[in-house]
């Protein structure tokens, strides 16, 4: 992998940290503007969350493209895994720490949005250190970027009544 895709990898640790956090106060920002709750926690639940991420993510890798000249099609791909892996990783450790605890603390809340945001730049870093990675395997990345627009668009509104999309009754927001 060049330095230069380790710099923007890395400054893009930075950016998701940052652009994330900011972006969780967008849709009050806003009035509670329906469409910027599209992009934007609209309510305190876990999915919600996941939009901290993954919108960053998604704008990071447009950047990318651009940036790096990217024409290959391995950044897309490799960031949809990461995007997947980051968000994941958030999930599991918030549904872990806050089963084990019974509620959240919002420092542990930070710093696992920030491991989520490493662990989005390290599984792209390790993508995109392959030599020649499959072209099916390049679709399959670029559509797993795109998957959780169309899901964030989706459950937004109408979410189904499951743990993952319900506010915990320990956050406080109802």
């Amino acid at each position: 992998m060049e330095k230069r895709t380790r710099i923007f990898l890395a400054a893009g640790f930075v950016f998701l940290c940052v652009a994330g956090s900011l972006l969780h106060f967008f849709y009050g920002f806003t009035g509670k503007d329906p469409l910027a709750g599209l992009v934007s926690p609209v309510n305190e639940s876990p999915w919600e969350h996941l939009k901290l991420l993954y919108f960053p993510a998604l704008l990071l890798t447009g950047a990318g493209c651009l940036i790096l000249r990217e024409k290959s099609g391995v950044l897309p791909a490799a960031m949809g895994a990461g995007v997947w892996t980051g968000m994941l990783s958030i999930l599991c450790v918030f549904f872990f720490y806050t089963g084990v605890l019974g509620f959240s603390l919002l420092p542990l809340d930070l710093l696992t949005f920030a491991a989520g945001a490493a662990v989005t730049c390290l599984t792209a870093a390790k993508i995109l250190r392959q030599k020649n990675p499959p072209c099916a395997a390049l679709r399959a990345g670029t559509a797993l970027l795109l998957l959780p627009l169309l899901l964030f668009f989706l459950f937004t509104y109408d979410a189904p009544p499951v743990a993952l999309f319900e506010v915990p009754a320990f956050s406080g927001a109802r």
